[in-house]
């Protein structure tokens, strides 16, 4: 039983496309105007998406959901 680990890319991955209805949605309210992006401009879908990739990889999911919010929240301040 030698199983390979799966990189962590490939576990988001995985998720994104089980959340495919999620991310569609939180990329489209991104796109519909990405000139004017601003901190918590899609935070309801990005909650919805990031809610379905808990419920998907419960083991993995925490720290890499606590990176992205962080990273969000990071990349609004710059705007």
């Amino acid at each position: 039983m030698n199983q390979q680990r799966a990189r962590p890319i490939q576990k988001f991955a995985k998720a994104v496309s089980q959340c495919s209805v999620e991310a569609t949605a939180y990329g489209k309210c991104i796109v519909a105007d990405y000139n004017a992006v601003h901190r918590d401009k899609c935070a309801k879908e990005f909650m919805r998406l990031k809610d379905c990739y808990l419920v998907c990889h419960p083991i993995y999911s925490l720290l890499t959901a606590t990176s992205l919010t962080l990273s969000l929240k990071a990349a609004s301040k710059k705007t």
